[in-house]
């Protein structure tokens, strides 16, 4: 009977470490302390594999592909650096695909996982119900941000409604009663998330708003979003603060203000969301809410690669 090459798995598990720790130590060892290192080393040898076989398990090295979302740049370029922090510190490589996921390209991407023979996925956009269990028969998936509350594949996000709650109650308590609302897709988790929180705010201090003042840019862009605002400060009535899902958005509305002759955040306050480079690059700087975009990605990649290990358990 041929007798089967021990896994990172069996290796873990012989020495009492992860199988995190093991992947370290056979490719960054500069990241392990020696008492570690020897631990793996003797389990190994425990299990048959010479310690100068090592490179053998480092050919092993396995693919993690990251489909992240082609707007917000800034939002998801911090994703993708917590993502390749974990996938370097496991011994994986990293691939990232910018192409948005649909039915219409589902068949091309799996055949894209099947040829770079990908280990995990790491997804950023909804996707149904049917097209993640399409890609999950093929490879592990983790949703980042972005996920699929129905399916029962696993995900990393915030908490979109409470934190859109808490950047409500901040432009009410600062005075504002006219508050315009700059939403993104309107198909987004997160964007239904933050709209339902921020109406659910609004309604229970008895404030009211034109539904014109409820806006849905089709995707994070600036100068649809620039459109858009102008056209509500172009009114009889115009809101005193704006809340926007993304910094992105945000910036827009201080540009419109600017071309109104309006102060921000004397005359109109402005809120953003995501806490991205742009908020310090614009004047006066956006008011935002942070999230921690390089622990979403690590976490992410962290969950995907102990679902990688446990299947070869």
């Amino acid at each position: 009977m041929k007798k089967h090459k021990p896994t990172i798995a069996a290796i873990a598990n012989e020495a009492n470490v992860s199988p995190a720790t093991v992947s370290r130590v056979i490719n960054h060892r500069n990241l392990v302390n020696e008492s570690t290192i020897q631990q793996v080393e003797d389990a190994m040898l425990r299990l048959g594999i010479a310690v100068n076989e090592k490179k053998k398990i480092n050919n092993e090295k396995k693919v993690i592909l990251f489909s992240r979302e082609t707007g917000n740049t800034t939002f998801y370029d911090q994703i993708c650096k917590g993502i390749l922090k974990s996938t370097q510190a496991n011994g994986y490589h990293l691939i990232v695909n910018y192409d948005s996921i649909n039915r219409g390209n589902i068949g091309d991407f799996i055949m894209l996982l099947k040829r770079a023979n990908v280990s995990g996925l790491i997804l950023s956009s909804f996707l149904s119900e049917d097209l993640l269990d399409a890609l999950n028969a093929v490879v592990p998936i983790v949703q980042c941000c972005e996920f699929n509350e129905n399916s029962s594949i696993p995900y990393v996000s915030i908490d979109d409604y409470n934190a859109s709650r808490q950047a409500t109650r901040y432009l009410i308590t600062s005075g504002r009663n006219k508050i315009a609302f700059i939403n993104g897709p309107q198909n987004q988790h997160y964007a239904k998330e933050r709209l339902r929180g921020f109406l659910d705010t609004i309604y229970e201090d008895g404030i009211s708003i034109p539904s014109s003042w409820i806006a849905h840019v089709p995707s994070i862009d600036y100068n649809l979003a620039y459109t858009i605002i102008c056209q509500i400060l172009n009114s009889d009535i115009r809101p005193n603060a704006f809340f926007a899902v993304s910094d992105i958005l945000a910036a827009a509305a201080i540009n419109a203000c600017n071309r109104f002759h309006l102060r921000v955040p004397e005359d109109v306050m402005v809120m953003g969301f995501d806490n991205v480079d742009i908020c310090t690059m614009i004047r006066p700087s956006i008011t935002t809410v942070s999230q921690p975009k390089f622990q979403l990605g690590y976490t992410a990649s962290e969950i995907l690669i102990d679902l990688l290990h446990n299947s070869n358990t």
